[in-house]
């Protein structure tokens, strides 16, 4: 890689880092050899989901680029804001990544009064990818489109349970929103990221989850019904 190139890449991260410590971005004398040591990603959802497989990614290309290793530390729990809190109160040393969603944490801060952190305590490096969410049902539910689904809702004598990735988060926002719609009673179940909820969906104990296309499509071949 070119060291400009580099450089630039340095500065972006310990950019980031400090200003998650409210710290100015002035480089240190030993800081201009960064990186001397691991650096960590903080991803706030559970292993196993897209932002995970994302974060590992990214871990990967980060440590071929900058000649360290680079490592994720999953820190799922109570819609992202465990592990955002932990990357908020990192050390301004330019070794803590925060990778989450743009829309979880831009919501947060209106669906919950008191935060342990503001956005004024982050600045944002890049957009990584686009993770669009589908509505995914287990092989024994009886419909397979979202009209049997109405259908099957509104004559059901007791409400459809539908998993997301916990409250507050994208997937529950998206299947209140989708309940609204479609007129239909349906109560949340709140996970700690995608792979609980993809469990309890293959083993058919939740017959309808909400979450992100990298994390869901893989099980489509074994039967999943999904509607975009």
């Amino acid at each position: 890689m070119k060291n400009r190139g580099k450089r630039q890449f340095v500065k972006r991260i310990l950019s980031v880092a400090c200003v998650l410590a409210g710290l100015s971005p002035t480089l240190s004398a030993a800081q201009q050899n960064y990186p001397e040591k691991s650096i960590r990603v903080i991803v706030p959802f559970s292993p196993g989901g897209g932002a995970d497989a994302l974060g590992r990614e990214l871990a990967k290309k980060m440590s071929e680029y900058l000649g360290v290793s680079v490592y994720v530390e999953n820190l799922p729990g109570a819609s992202t804001i465990i592990g955002t809190d932990r990357a908020a109160k990192a050390a301004p040393d330019g070794y803590t990544v925060l990778l989450t969603s743009t829309t979880t944490f831009g919501t947060n801060p209106h669906l919950i009064k008191s935060l342990p952190y503001t956005l004024d305590d982050f600045s944002g490096i890049s957009l990584l990818a686009e993770n669009p969410l589908v509505l995914a049902a287990s092989t024994n539910t009886p419909f397979n489109t979202i009209g049997e689904l109405v259908t099957f809702a509104k004559d059901a004598k007791q409400p459809l349970t539908f998993g997301t990735q916990g409250q507050g988060g994208t997937s529950h926002l998206a299947g209140e929103m989708m309940k609204s719609e479609l007129g239909i009673d349906m109560i949340d179940v709140p996970y700690k990221g995608s792979s609980p909820g993809l469990m309890d969906l293959v083993g058919n104990q939740l017959p309808l989850l909400v979450d992100g296309t990298v994390a869901s499509l893989p099980l489509f071949k074994d039967g999943l019904t999904c509607s975009p």
